[in-house]
């Protein structure tokens, strides 16, 4: 089970919280994609957790995302300047097929 943190905040009342994987313990690829709403990239924070981003959410004028923003900032995981745009999974490695 993997978290969605959504990049506005009224979407938390309306859609679900949690994402569970089609086929268990893993999300697929297009899981992520439709979950992120694009291309994957990876964010890797300490604590053996893995935030999974649209690679073009700002190219694509996604609205910022402060509150992964604030995960990724407070793990160091991203530049202090830089910012997450769309939604995003948090999620634990060993969700993500490895294929």
């Amino acid at each position: 089970m993997a978290k969605i943190i959504y990049a506005k905040p009224h979407a938390v009342k309306t859609l679900p919280r949690y994402l569970y994987p089609e086929n268990p313990p893993h999300f697929s690829l297009e899981e992520m994609q439709a979950a992120v709403g694009g291309y994957i990239q990876f964010i890797y924070l300490p604590d053996h957790e893995i935030l999974v981003i649209d690679e073009e959410g700002k190219l694509k004028g996604k609205q910022p995302n402060w509150n992964a923003t604030y995960l990724a900032h407070a793990h160091n995981a991203i530049y202090e300047s830089d910012y997450i745009a769309g939604d995003a999974l948090y999620c634990d490695p060993g969700e993500i097929d490895p294929n």
